[in-house]
């Protein structure tokens, strides 16, 4: 049994690799869309040089009565300092963080009684390609202001209430939406061509007549697919940090579980597509359109909240978006709640192995009566 499930597996390592096609999807794919669009994002930063931004100004009571100033008076000297940007006032810190995390304002500033000066600022994927900006002309401008008012100010601090637990920029959230096509790529695609592939070729009425059972074809296909799936996310990783230094911070342990669990999902709509549409070139097409719609509509490359609200109930219908967010919170890019994390997982994985499990038998059983 076990000489006959890595002989098994053994053989669908080997048939991957003369699967030019697989591997293409698989590892090179994903790759030209993350050098393309680092590119493209990485010469887009100083876009925002020129655009004007909304601040939050908190001023403690200690600082006001340390400068003899009423609040009103402060605001109107201050704001000057931050023409063309639009500035706000806020009562108090928690209002105004309150503000910056709802996005009501750009980033907030708090300056307190000792002259202590914090910027706050929410690096959500909204903001994350103008977030420098953002801090370089809200610092420069309360820099200003207090060298105007004669006020030394002892520190500048900055600090991110955003929900990541790393400081992420474009970049970051790009490359684990790139990974979640990675897993997409190496699960439906690779499925829907392996399978095609076997039929033309009788390679699965082969395997019929062998002791090896159905369970076991399937268990040894998807740890081939885990496994080439894993290699290719470790490439994307080192590819994102050697070439274009992300800030991400991957919580190892949590990725393998993501990818597990993923990749028997993916592999699964893959082999449904085949079931339901029998023909390897009709599968192929449908596997195409369901990725076009999938990159544009789950939030691969640009947050969802910016999709019109009538269509964007398609994202919440589509799985790769559920990858993409399991992906953000392992990387530390977004936050997502623990139960709710682990609920994603074991959805997948439990309808990954149960599609499998059904679809593979009626697959066989097509090719049986063929």
């Amino acid at each position: 049994m076990n000489n006959r499930f890595f002989n098994l597996v053994k053989f669908f390592f080997l048939e991957t690799f003369k699967n030019k096609s697989e591997v293409f999807y698989t590892m090179f794919f994903p790759v030209i869309f993350l050098l393309l669009f680092g590119f493209i994002f990485g010469l887009g930063d100083t876009q925002h040089q020129e655009e004007n931004f909304e601040y939050g100004l908190v001023f403690s009571s200690g600082y006001l009565s340390d400068t003899n100033q009423s609040s009103e008076s402060a605001y109107d000297t201050v704001k000057a300092f931050f023409e063309p940007n639009k500035l706000d006032i806020y009562a108090d810190n928690e209002s105004l963080k309150n503000a910056v995390i709802s996005s009501k304002v750009d980033a907030g500033i708090i300056v307190d009684e000792t002259s202590k000066v914090k910027v706050l600022y929410n690096s959500d994927p909204a903001n994350m390609q103008k977030i420098t900006w953002i801090k370089f002309a809200g610092e420069n401008a309360i820099k200003r202001f207090l060298y105007g008012a004669k006020k030394d100010y002892l520190s500048l601090s900055s600090e991110n209430i955003g929900t990541g637990r790393v400081e992420s920029n474009q970049m970051d959230f790009l490359l684990t939406g790139i990974i979640a096509i990675s897993i997409l790529s190496g699960g439906m695609f690779s499925v829907i061509n392996t399978f095609g592939r076997y039929k033309k070729l009788g390679v699965i009425k082969k395997f019929m007549v062998t002791p090896i059972k159905s369970n076991e074809f399937v268990i040894a296909s998807s740890f081939n697919k885990i496994l080439l799936n894993f290699f290719s996310i470790v490439f994307i990783i080192i590819l994102g940090k050697v070439i274009y230094h992300m800030n991400y911070s991957f919580d190892w342990p949590m990725l393998i579980i993501v990818c597990l669990s993923s990749t028997l999902g993916m592999m699964a709509f893959g082999i449904l597509l085949m079931v339901l549409f029998k023909e390897l070139e009709v599968a192929q097409s449908a596997a195409s359109i369901l990725m076009t719609v999938m990159m544009f509509f789950a939030g691969i490359y640009f947050p969802i909240n910016i999709i019109p609200g009538y269509i964007r109930w398609v994202s919440y219908i589509l799985p790769i978006k559920y990858v993409a967010d399991l992906l953000r919170h392992v990387a530390g890019v977004e936050s997502m709640n623990i139960a709710a994390f682990w609920l994603i997982n074991i959805i997948m994985a439990a309808s990954g192995i149960i599609l499998l499990s059904l679809t593979s038998r009626q697959l066989m059983k097509d090719q049986a009566r063929n």
